[in-house]
């Protein structure tokens, strides 16, 4: 619906510079005295891929015409299915001034060769990336997936923000032009190349970030009056997308499951039995909205050295 109205716009501005003669009874007969002298007072007609702005010579008509192809690119098949779900972030990215986007795609099969040489993916903000590339890009599902935003602890080692720009700047010295992939992803490299303030490289704490577990705690079913305690623990709330439970989460350590559970009984859920759930998964389901439900178990106190036969262990 909204070609139409921008096309009788120009038409509408066309007219206005231009002196009727008369009315036909026909009303798709447009009449003028005299042609048009500037392209704002031509007429435009086309259809999306070609078109023209017709200035209504008599001796000599003067038209100038337009295709695609002559802007960008080569002649070559358009449609792509799935296409048209893209046009709001296309329009966002053109009226932004990024018309250098347009008429570029992604190389699947590049994409798909590239995934097959590598043993992990990083990402600054793998929360936000990976649930957007799995669906484009089944083969991302597959591997392993660090962050260098989460799986590095920038605050704890002092610093006052985990955004990239920042981080580059003020801490790897590193000056970019922010907000493109291929500068972001060189920027980024060079981050995880710098050295933290207590000294150990930022990829190596990334690498042993991606090999721990991570263990999730489920507050299922918790009474609403506690969402203040939750929240102000650190826990985030899940509206169950992705098929994951209704509740509020939290990731701990495994050597802090136990006081964990201990906090939910005591603060949550009073002395009612704790209802809280656990699940354990690795990097290749982390940051992922496939989580789910996945090897959900409820949290159940750890069993005394006498319940496990005096040796400490579950039976």
């Amino acid at each position: 619906m909204n070609t139409p109205v921008r096309v009788l716009t120009i038409v509408a501005l066309a007219l206005a510079h231009c002196v009727a003669v008369r009315a036909t009874t026909n009303d798709l007969a447009l009449w003028y005295s005299q042609p048009a002298e500037k392209w704002t007072e031509a007429l435009p007609i086309g259809n999306g891929r070609m078109g023209a702005m017709v200035f209504g010579g008599t001796a000599s008509e003067r038209i100038q015409f337009n295709e695609d192809t002559l802007w960008r690119g080569k002649p070559h098949d358009y449609v792509r299915d799935g296409a048209g779900e893209q046009l709001a972030e296309i329009r966002r990215l053109v009226f932004e001034g990024q018309a250098d986007v347009a008429g570029k795609r992604i190389d699947d099969a590049r994409v798909g060769a590239l995934l097959a040489e590598s043993d992990l993916v990083v990402a600054h903000n793998a929360a936000f990336d990976r649930p957007f590339l799995e669906p484009r890009f089944p083969g991302f599902a597959e591997k392993p997936w660090g962050c260098s935003m989460a799986d590095v602890p920038w605050i704890a080692e002092g610093l006052p923000s985990t955004k990239l720009e920042w981080l580059c700047e003020r801490h790897a010295h590193v000056f970019y032009d922010a907000h493109r992939a291929d500068i972001d992803t060189i920027a980024g490299i060079h981050l995880l190349a710098s050295a933290l303030p207590s000294g150990r490289r930022a990829m190596q704490v990334l690498l042993e970030g991606v090999r721990r577990k991570t263990v999730r705690v489920w507050a299922l079913e918790s009474p609403f009056a506690t969402k203040g305690v939750l929240k102000a623990r650190g826990y985030r709330w899940s509206g169950g997308e992705g098929g994951a439970p209704k509740a509020w989460w939290l990731e701990v350590r495994e050597e802090d499951l136990e006081a964990e559970r201990e906090w939910l009984a005591l603060h949550v859920y009073r002395g009612e039995g704790c209802r809280a759930q656990v699940q354990r998964f690795g990097p290749k389901l982390r940051y992922s909205a496939r989580i789910g439900t996945a090897n959900l178990h409820p949290l159940i106190a750890r069993p005394s050295a006498g319940d496990a036969g005096g040796d400490g262990r579950a039976p």
